[in-house]
């Protein structure tokens, strides 16, 4: 789950994201971030800022930020095991899992600056069961075969190489 969100002055930009399973509080994020009130940002905002159109909010999105205007908060329960996040390749068609690590590495080669952090609260009820790990199965696909895969299934050539 991707929240593409500003502060009250349209100063600062941050993605917030976490697993699908958690919320985030917002107004808890502010008060432990220093931040000001915080809102969602635009749909204008997210395509001049990111590139994006709303439903496709992604972490890759933040390479198209030139400027370097958005601050990225990932949900530092990514790192658990296997330590795997999925995100959309600018579009919400496919899904790649990468490793943690390696998406904070991505980001941070481009210049977004990061931050690993608890940011989200688990929404499920207390006394609900919960996959312990639902994509262990992942642990020995490569990011080119899910590539592969991905092309395959929108109907593209699937001899293309990820770039």
């Amino acid at each position: 789950k991707n929240l593409f969100v500003r502060d009250e002055k349209k100063r600062d930009y941050y993605l917030i994201t976490v697993k699908g399973s958690k919320r985030v509080d917002l107004k808890a994020f502010r008060q432990r971030h220093g931040t000001r009130a915080l809102r969602f940002a635009s749909a204008e905002e997210l395509a001049d800022i990111l590139g994006l159109l709303p439903g496709h909010v992604t972490p890759l999105g933040l390479l198209n930020d030139e400027e370097r205007r958005v601050k990225a908060y990932l949900d530092a329960a990514f790192l658990d095991p296997p330590g795997l996040v999925g995100v959309h390749p600018n579009e919400n068609t496919a899904t790649l899992f990468l490793r943690t690590q390696d998406l904070i590495s991505i980001l941070q080669d481009h210049g977004t600056e990061v931050e690993l952090t608890a940011v989200s609260q688990d929404r499920r009820p207390s006394g609900r069961r919960s996959f312990q790990n639902p994509l262990y199965f992942l642990r020995n696909v490569t990011v080119e075969r899910l590539w592969k895969s991905a092309r395959i299934s929108s109907g593209e050539d699937h001899q293309a190489s990820p770039k």
